[in-house]
């Protein structure tokens, strides 16, 4: 981690941003038609432990150096883990506790947090309705790249 760099980041952006048109972003000329599916694939987790929306990554559009995700958890949350990518987590609804080993953040719909490759993070939420959040992953997510506790 460099020098005077905050491992935790927690983001609240009220104002509504922008929507930018992808071909505002990406010209048509270097998109690329049938590259991966239209549609999420759809994941679920060991032990009902919830559900993963892959949008980009190795599941569907064999992208190793990013994937972005839709997550629902379970109240009773996920095990611990240490993670060999950075993760942005975006909150959509419910209440977020990620619990790391310095604190335990609660995030809110609406807020995000960054949690950086090495640290040790648990995911729970005590919202009735579960949680769901959009993860990026910097690299991707891949299953070596995750070390859950047991």
């Amino acid at each position: 981690r460099p020098p005077n760099s905050q491992p935790h980041q927690s983001l609240n952006y009220s104002p509504t941003p922008d929507i930018i048109p992808v071909t505002d972003i990406i010209p048509q000329e270097s998109a690329r038609q049938g590259e991966f599916e239209s549609h999420p694939a759809f994941e679920i987790v060991p032990d009902n432990q919830g559900i993963i929306e892959v949008f980009i990554g190795l599941v569907n559009s064999k992208t190793s150096t990013l994937s972005i995700a839709k997550m629902t958890i379970p109240l009773i949350g996920l095990p611990f883990q240490t993670n060999e990518f950075d993760e942005y987590t975006v909150v959509l609804n419910g209440l977020l506790n990620v619990e790391t080993n310095e604190t335990t953040f609660f995030v809110n719909a609406g807020q995000a947090i960054i949690i950086q490759k090495g640290e040790r993070v648990r995911y729970r939420t005590p919202h009735p309705s579960r949680a769901k959040y959009i993860a990026i992953c910097l690299p991707g997510f891949s299953p070596g790249a995750v070390h859950h506790e047991e």
